[in-house]
């Protein structure tokens, strides 16, 4: 069975949550790997199921990406289906050559957020989706050859993807689900569901 690699962004270690989650929904085992070992990019000869990128306290668009350009290149030449969440969002969006900059506030919450185009990340979702969020930052626009799937009142890109890669970035975090928010829950399994079919 494939695994499925978690590329944990938090300089201090985390992402046991995501783990965990993705662990049992998809019934699979999941490896996590810190974006700073020096084999980050060598884990696709794993034969990954897919990379699940996690969110990250670095703010990108005051430090750089120090650190993280192991990933930058892993993003790029990986050849299967990747999920950005939060920071892993806009580590893609970095990857692809657009800005992250400040969102003007900190969102932190259950927000809504308006599903623009069918997707099979969002199959059986309504357009009105309210997912968590825990964010200052925000990709400045899509990057060439990205579509935008969801935006809300204050953020326009809220989730992307690339038109030929099932290559997946959102801004929320799917993870953080809950009985009265389950839209996160059914984002992850769409996405389990796409690796799984790809």
């Amino acid at each position: 069975m494939k695994p499925i690699i978690v590329v944990d962004n938090n300089p201090g270690g985390g992402a046991e949550g995501l783990s965990k989650v993705l662990e049992k929904l998809s019934g699979l085992k999941v490896e996590k790997i810190h974006y700073q070992d020096p084999g980050l990019r060598k884990l696709y000869t794993l034969n990954p199921l897919c990379l699940v990128l996690s969110g990250s306290p670095v703010l990108f668009s005051l430090e750089g990406l120090r650190g993280f350009e192991e990933e930058i290149e892993l993003i790029r030449e990986f050849d299967g289906p990747i999920l950005g969440i939060c920071g892993g969002h806009q580590l893609i969006g970095l990857a692809y050559h657009v800005k992250v900059v400040s969102a003007g506030e900190y969102f932190r919450g259950f927000y809504r957020k308006e599903v623009l185009k069918e997707d099979p990340i969002f199959e059986g979702l309504p357009k009105v989706i309210e997912v968590y969020e825990s964010h200052k930052e925000k990709v400045e626009k899509p990057p060439e050859g990205f579509e935008v799937l969801v935006r809300s009142g204050r953020i326009e890109v809220e989730a992307f993807r690339h038109i030929r890669k099932p290559i997946y970035g959102v801004q929320f975090h799917p993870e953080s689900y809950d009985e009265g928010h389950p839209h996160g829950r059914g984002i992850l399994e769409n996405f389990l569901r796409l690796a799984r079919n790809y």
